[in-house]
This record gives C-alpha cells, sequence and structure tokens, in this order.
C-alpha cells in the first residue's frame, strides 16, 4: 500500500485488508512523505501483520509501489490503495483461483467506483485469458482493476516492477499489464471485489493534462511494437519521457516539429474524448461508459491514436 494525503481513508483501506476472510498475510505500507497525517493514522492501527515505512522524501507513487515490490516476501502479491478498499472474500477468492490454475500468472476482479455514498457504478472486465485478448486486439486497454490484480512472484521476477518512463503521468499499472500479458495467462475473477474512490485528490483524476492525457495511448503503442517484434521503445531509449515531453504542445522551447504536430492532434483529440471519459459526472454518464458500446469507440479511438505513437516511436528506436 503506497499511501501520499490519505488521512481519510487510510484506516478504512487498512482495516479492510485486515479484516479479510484470509488472514495470512503481510501488509506493506510506505507513506510517501505526506504532508497531513497520514502517518500518525498508519500509527494508530496495531496489528503483527502491518509493516509500515516512511520515505524521506516524496517518490511519487510509481517509486514507491516499485519499492513496495522490492519488499514482499510473499509468493503471491496485490495492491491495495490507500483511498480504496476491498471486499472481505477478495483476497481468498483470488488466491484459491490461482492456486486452482496453475497456467494464470495474474487476476484481477470486477470493481465499484464510489464517486459518493449515494453514487456507485460497477465495472466489469473481460474474465477469461482469451476474452482478455481479443479485447486488446481492438484496442481496449482498460481490461482490469489495476489495483485488484494478484499475482505471482515469479511474474514480477520476469516482468519486473513499474517503468520510470510512466512516472508521474500515469498508465504505469497499464503498461505492466500489457508486459506481464507478453509473458503468460491472466483472468478476472466475475465479482464485484474491490472498491475504487473516485474524489477530486485521487490519482486518475491528476492525470488528464500534458503527456499525461496520452499515457495510456503511449502504454498501448508500446505493446504495439511488442507485438510487431520489436522491442519497444521504452526499453531501448532510456530517455524516452524526457524525448517526448518537450514536443508536447504548451512547451514554449520546442521547435514545431512534425512530432510536435502529431501530438498536439493526439492531445485534441483526447480532449474530445474526456467529457465522456469523466467519470464523476453522473451515474447514468458511467453505466453509458460501461457499456459495450461506448467501451468499442473508446476502443477504437485509442487505437487510431495509438498507431500514429507506435510509427513516431519506430523512427526513434534504433
Amino acid at each position: 500500500m503506497a499511501a501520499y494525503n490519505a488521512e481519510h481513508y487510510i484506516q478504512t483501506a487498512i482495516n479492510s485488508i485486515l479484516s479479510q476472510t484470509y488472514s495470512n498475510l503481510e501488509l506493506i505500507i510506505i507513506d510517501d512523505a505526506s504532508t497531513d497525517s497520514t502517518w500518525e493514522k498508519i500509527q494508530e492501527l496495531s496489528d503483527q501483520r502491518i509493516k509500515c515505512y516512511q520515505n524521506p522524501g516524496n517518490l511519487g507513487y510509481l517509486k514507491t509501489c516499485n519499492k513496495l515490490f522490492s519488499s514482499a516476501q510473499g509468493q503471491f502479491i496485490t495492491f491495495q490503495d490507500a483511498d480504496d478498499w476491498s471486499a472481505p472474500l477478495r483476497l481468498e477468492t483470488q488466491l484459491q483461483h490461482l492456486q486452482k490454475n496453475e497456467d494464470i500468472l495474474f487476476c484481477g476482479t470486477f470493481c465499484a467506483k464510489v464517486f459518493n455514498p449515494k453514487l456507485e457504478a460497477e465495472y466489469t472486465y473481460p474474465v477469461t485469458d482469451k476474452d482478455i485478448r481479443r479485447q486488446l486486439a481492438r484496442g481496449r486497454t482498460s481490461l482490469f482493476c489495476g489495483a485488484s490484480i494478484m499475482f505471482r512472484r515469479k511474474l514480477l521476477e520476469q516482468v519486473g516492477g513499474y517503468r520510470e518512463l510512466f512516472d508521474r503521468i500515469g498508465a504505469e499499472d497499464i503498461d505492466w499489464y500489457l508486459r506481464a500479458l507478453d509473458v503468460g495467462k491472466a483472468c478476472n475473477i466475475p465479482a464485484t471485489l474491490y472498491y475504487y474512490r473516485q474524489h477530486q485528490g485521487s490519482i486518475s483524476k491528476s492525470h488528464n493534462s500534458g503527456l499525461s492525457a496520452i499515457s495510456t495511448d503511449i502504454a498501448y503503442a508500446l505493446y504495439l511494437q511488442r507485438q510487431d517484434g520489436l522491442r519497444d521503445a521504452g526499453e531501448v531509449i532510456d530517455n524516452l519521457n524526457q524525448m517526448l515531453t518537450p514536443i508536447t504542445p504548451g512547451n514554449s522551447k520546442s521547435k514545431p516539429s512534425l512530432a510536435a504536430q502529431l501530438l498536439a492532434i493526439l492531445l485534441k483529440d483526447r480532449k474530445r474524448d474526456r467529457y465522456a471519459l469523466s467519470l464523476s459526472l453522473t451515474k447514468t454518464l458511467a453505466a453509458l461508459i460501461a457499456s459495450a458500446p461506448a467501451r468499442n469507440i473508446i476502443a477504437h479511438q485509442r487505437k487510431r491514436r495509438s498507431l500514429k505513437i507506435k510509427s513516431f516511436l519506430n523512427e526513434l528506436t534504433p
């Protein structure tokens, strides 16, 4: 559990793990130099299964998660965001599924996005590995509730943690599970076992401008490169983030170029989608976005943008 300024929610998140029906677990928490009382709220809870640490300075979600990966000792690893909560049966259900299906390397669950106590929308995902890959081929990248994923330790050893290319721009979880799908099979358990709290400070709401607005498109473009038999640009260009950032619109130091024009078009495309993708408006809109026709439209838009990015990245890749 990576925590930053989650004083109002973190004890709910922690207690949802400590009260799981499967109790043989360790809960590793890193407070990422919060400026509120998050650290004190963690300290108030006493349980020998909790291991808590504090970053001396703010590292951000991605780097904090990578530290957590390094600290985890179990053969099965999962996430719990500090402002969300899990259903009591979540860990037991996922663990039993992975133990019964040795060919599955990781699995997620359905989730509910909670906008306020009276407003909640359930999100479903493709269940079987075959369905996941079929949706991915169409351009859909919302294949899992990222924070609900449980995976085998050997997958972490094969894939590694989050790539710093996505540091503070989002989509690090999407890039991770797309790379994990390169390695082996996955699935989703068709039960709502994770509750995602949508609020003003949640990470997903902050990733909506600049390079952050197309970070998912970049993750998918890198996946498409790998599908073409290439090493993706994120592996062979150490400073890809630095190369992309200066050419995003709004950077006065960048000179007009084909790349700048390309990303300007992509960001305008993304802006047109933004209203439809805003999950904090109404329950009706949330239900519409969760519908199959809307998902197909979004997937088509994603694939179109990502193919343009892939062509650009192919030029950069040695």
